[in-house]
């Protein structure tokens, strides 16, 4: 098991108050149960009153691999039917920022705990090339929203033969001097990513770079493409890419998931629509069509590099003319890479 945590910018009071093993989000179905009126919604350690260290709890229950609630349902402070971030804010909120008591009939079993999908909130990872036995890779991970947040997760597939995480970095992303700031990997290919903002201290709607995440990849990664996969992270409990609006309520955003490319390290200089190795005259009308009509690049560049001087123009053309047409020499390796 791996696990590496970060937290920035605490209060004192909470460095007392709230164990490092802080991250937030995730969910769970909350479980129902008869005796309800014995029940202390936002009680999640059981010791008949609401204070911080059942936030602790939920914190450890969520994203350290610790305890359920006792019963699961008292967790469920929005009373929502699910125990996630939107109950460690609203737990916030209630102990340090003077809000609602937590909501009474968590465990009546009433609420189907159906998720709240909201397309104007989106997580994304743009797509990237990297080469085997790169390090220190910046991946990051954009969002967008369109209402004032409390807090956001994240959850990460990976491919975890050739990927490594080594960090998360928060410098210069919105999550930058958050309350808190903090990841986990429990599984090899997974990742769980939560922040939160002290009550007051909101994020208001807009976008930009949630997390960035540094990997660093093996140099035996075969070439290929490999997935970024924004979802559900698989630990125990899960954790879900999700919001926190500022009233505590879970939003869960429309996902892009992110394709990382591994390029070959073989190059085929001359074959310029990169089609099967070979040297044709569809090279040369390809060549032609993008300098001189528009059309599009050569998928890898460099292989329409005949002179390999580091770029595309005209005398790669003659270059290529006089190899298929005057016996002039074969275009020169290596032209890639760049």
């Amino acid at each position: 098991m791996k696990q590496i945590r970060k937290i920035k910018n605490v209060q004192k009071i909470f460095l007392i108050c709230i164990s490092l093993t802080l991250i937030l989000s995730g969910i769970t179905q909350a479980t129902t149960m008869s005796n309800d009126e014995q029940t202390i919604c936002g009680d999640a350690n059981g010791n008949g009153k609401v204070d911080h260290s059942d936030l602790t709890y939920i914190i450890a229950y969520l994203y350290a691999s610790g305890p359920e609630p006792i019963p699961l349902c008292s967790g469920d402070a929005n009373g929502d039917g699910c125990v996630n971030i939107a109950d460690l804010t609203y737990l916030l909120v209630y102990l340090y920022g003077g809000g609602a008591a937590p909501v009474p009939g968590c465990c009546d079993g009433e609420s189907d705990g159906q998720k709240n999908v909201n397309l104007n909130f989106t997580m994304s990872i743009d797509d990237q090339t990297v080469d085997a036995g790169d390090t220190g890779v910046v991946i990051p991970v954009i969002g967008a929203w369109d209402r004032t947040i409390s807090g956001f997760s994240i959850g990460l597939h990976f491919n975890s033969t050739g990927f490594t995480v080594v960090d998360v970095n928060f410098t210069g992303t919105i999550a930058d001097g958050a309350f808190i700031q903090e990841y986990h990997e429990q599984r090899p290919g997974q990742l769980s990513i939560g922040v939160a903002w002290f009550p007051g201290n909101y994020m208001e709607a807009g976008s930009g770079v949630l997390a960035k995440i540094i990997f660093d990849v093996s140099g035996d990664t075969a070439p290929g493409d490999y997935l970024m996969d924004l979802g559900l992270f698989g630990g125990y409990p899960p954790v879900e890419c999700s919001y926190a609006d500022e009233n505590c309520t879970a939003l869960y955003p429309d996902l892009t998931d992110g394709t990382i490319t591994v390029p070959s390290d073989e190059y085929d200089c001359g074959d310029v629509n990169d089609a099967d190795g070979a040297i044709d005259i569809a090279d040369l009308v390809y060549l032609v069509d993008y300098m001189f009509t528009g059309g599009p690049e050569p998928p890898i560049m460099c292989q329409a590099d005949m002179n390999a001087d580091g770029a595309i123009d005209i005398a790669d053309l003659v270059y290529l003319v006089d190899y298929m047409f005057q016996g002039g020499p074969p275009p020169v390796e290596p032209c890639c890479p760049w």
